[in-house]
Protein backbone atom coordinates (compact mmCIF):
# COMPACT_ATOMS: atom_id res chain seq x y z
CA UNK A 1 0.00 0.00 0.00
CA UNK A 2 1.27 3.52 -0.83
CA UNK A 3 0.31 6.45 0.78
CA UNK A 4 -1.18 7.68 -2.06
CA UNK A 5 -3.95 4.87 -2.15
CA UNK A 6 -4.08 4.95 1.72
CA UNK A 7 -5.54 8.48 1.58
CA UNK A 8 -7.51 7.50 -1.39
CA UNK A 9 -8.69 4.72 0.19
CA UNK A 10 -9.71 6.95 3.36
CA UNK A 11 -11.50 9.06 1.12
CA UNK A 12 -9.51 11.60 2.17
CA UNK A 13 -10.23 14.99 0.75
CA UNK A 14 -7.89 18.27 -0.42
CA UNK A 15 -5.02 18.24 -2.16
CA UNK A 16 -2.85 15.43 -2.56
CA UNK A 17 2.30 15.85 -1.91
CA UNK A 18 2.43 13.22 -5.09
CA UNK A 19 5.24 11.53 -3.45
CA UNK A 20 4.95 8.00 -3.42
CA UNK A 21 5.83 6.74 0.02
CA UNK A 22 5.72 2.78 0.78
CA UNK A 23 3.99 2.22 4.04
CA UNK A 24 4.91 -1.34 4.10
CA UNK A 25 8.19 -0.52 5.18
CA UNK A 26 7.91 1.96 7.96
CA UNK A 27 10.73 3.86 8.84
CA UNK A 28 13.17 2.92 11.48
CA UNK A 29 14.63 4.63 14.10
CA UNK A 30 18.56 5.54 13.62
CA UNK A 31 18.69 4.18 17.56
CA UNK A 32 16.52 1.95 20.02
CA UNK A 33 17.62 1.69 23.40
CA UNK A 34 16.64 -1.21 25.53
CA UNK A 35 17.71 -3.57 28.36
CA UNK A 36 17.67 -6.98 26.08
CA UNK A 37 17.88 -7.20 22.00
CA UNK A 38 16.70 -10.64 20.76
CA UNK A 39 17.91 -11.07 16.70
CA UNK A 40 15.24 -13.60 15.22
CA UNK A 41 11.80 -14.39 16.52
CA UNK A 42 11.90 -18.16 15.33
CA UNK A 43 10.68 -20.79 17.79
CA UNK A 44 13.85 -19.82 19.88
CA UNK A 45 13.70 -16.36 19.99
CA UNK A 46 10.21 -15.71 20.23
CA UNK A 47 10.48 -18.36 23.07
CA UNK A 48 13.16 -15.93 24.69
CA UNK A 49 11.39 -12.75 24.16
CA UNK A 50 8.26 -13.89 25.64
CA UNK A 51 9.61 -15.25 28.67
CA UNK A 52 12.06 -12.09 29.30
CA UNK A 53 9.01 -10.04 28.54
CA UNK A 54 7.02 -11.40 30.82
CA UNK A 55 9.50 -11.38 33.55
CA UNK A 56 9.69 -7.62 33.30
CA UNK A 57 12.71 -7.08 30.94
CA UNK A 58 12.19 -4.56 28.18
CA UNK A 59 12.54 -6.79 25.08
CA UNK A 60 13.41 -5.50 21.22
CA UNK A 61 13.54 -8.39 18.37
CA UNK A 62 14.70 -7.62 15.13
CA UNK A 63 13.32 -9.83 12.46
CA UNK A 64 14.32 -9.87 8.91
CA UNK A 65 11.30 -11.95 7.66
CA UNK A 66 7.48 -11.12 7.99
CA UNK A 67 4.59 -11.66 10.55
CA UNK A 68 4.12 -15.05 12.30
CA UNK A 69 1.37 -16.16 14.63
CA UNK A 70 1.30 -18.94 17.37
CA UNK A 71 0.02 -21.41 14.89
CA UNK A 72 3.38 -20.84 13.49
CA UNK A 73 5.05 -22.74 16.21
CA UNK A 74 2.74 -25.47 16.64
CA UNK A 75 2.45 -26.21 13.45
CA UNK A 76 -1.46 -26.15 13.47
CA UNK A 77 -3.84 -24.48 10.60
CA UNK A 78 -5.61 -21.42 11.94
Amino acid sequence: MTAHSAACDAGGGGTMNETIVDLSKPPRPAEITTEICIVGSGAAGGTAAWELARAGHEVVVVEEGGDFTGFDLTGRDA
